[in-house]
């Protein structure tokens, strides 16, 4: 029973959150590849010798600049998204969702829902297409006004060819997330109709996500997750008929999903409880039965 609508996503809370795991998440990934980097470079005392010599210095002047780069990406992203979602409540229903008195997410309304995420992805793929057009031209105009390379070609005529594919792709690409995103939905459907997401959220001035159930989290969206891959892995099994190695990516797989998903909430916890969690409101949905009232249940689930 679908009775519960997100009214409004704090842009700042959201996007600080948001960094700050993005963070820890990129800090834990470069840790291990130099890790992984350091254990052949040591198998190998000539690739020492020239790494040490060479391109040490650029690859941590490399790794800085690039999780500079996409730390304010990410935040920027994210700020945007929450007010293009606050701006899109005025005219589509928003994300709607079924909340039980004990902060239990128990199933999403999937038409709205996938209906506002769609409409945000293709403010950012159309975005993206005229960035991508406008560098071409530009590109194209002074490689051919400084020289002969294109001969004859009609610039004109190449930058609309270019629009036209890339415009091809982005509708395709557009096309395959929101049905990804339809089945996932579904499937996350399925999955918290069983095991719904438990949430811990106060009620101050505003509503704020204090924790997340790390277990129900896992048999939710972790689950969701697996099962999405598995369907993959299973695909390229068939494609590659390798039992061996469809083994081992199914392993992988379900190693991965599981950590990874694990490792998510358990962080935003602890981001949550030094900084502050993500800020919301909530209202009745517009096919509301019946109303639940916020209730605080952090003696119910112990974090």
């Amino acid at each position: 029973m679908i009775n519960t609508k997100l009214a409004y996503i704090e842009p700042k809370s959201i996007s600080k959150v948001s960094t700050v795991l993005s963070l820890i998440i990129t800090v834990i990934g470069v840790i291990i590849s130099l890790i992984a980097i350091g254990l052949i470079v040591s198998a190998l005392p000539q690739l020492n010798t020239y790494i040490s010599t060479n391109i040490s210095a650029f690859i941590i002047i490399g790794i800085i600049i690039g999780l500079i780069l996409s730390l304010v990406l990410n935040y920027v992203v994210v700020y945007i998204n929450a007010l293009l979602y606050n701006y899109l409540l005025k005219y589509f229903k928003g994300i709607q969702f079924e909340l039980t008195p004990y902060n239990e997410i128990k199933e999403i309304d999937i038409l709205p829902t996938l209906t506002m995420e769609m409409i945000i992805m293709a403010i950012w793929f159309i975005f993206a297409e005229i960035v991508l057009i406008l560098t071409f031209s530009i590109v194209i105009s002074l490689i051919s006004s400084a020289s002969n390379i294109f001969g004859n070609i009609n610039v004109a005529t190449l930058t609309a060819n270019s629009l036209t594919v890339v415009t091809l792709v982005t509708l395709i690409s557009w096309v395959f997330m929101s049905i990804l995103m339809f089945i996932a939905m579904f499937i996350f459907n399925f999955f918290t109709r069983r095991n719904p997401l438990k949430l811990d959220i106060v009620e101050n001035d505003i509503l704020e996500l204090k924790s997340i159930d790390v277990i129900s989290y896992v048999m939710s969206v972790g689950f969701t997750l697996l099962t999405i891959q598995l369907i993959r892995t299973l695909i390229n099994i068939m494609v590659s008929g390798s039992m061996e190695v469809a083994l081992l990516n199914i392993v992988n797989t379900i190693a991965i999903c599981i950590v990874f998903t694990a490792v998510m909430p358990f962080l935003y916890n602890i981001i949550s409880s030094k900084m502050g969690g993500i800020r919301f409101n909530i209202e009745p949905s517009s096919n509301m039965i019946q109303e639940y009232n916020i209730t605080n249940n952090s003696d119910d689930y112990d974090m």
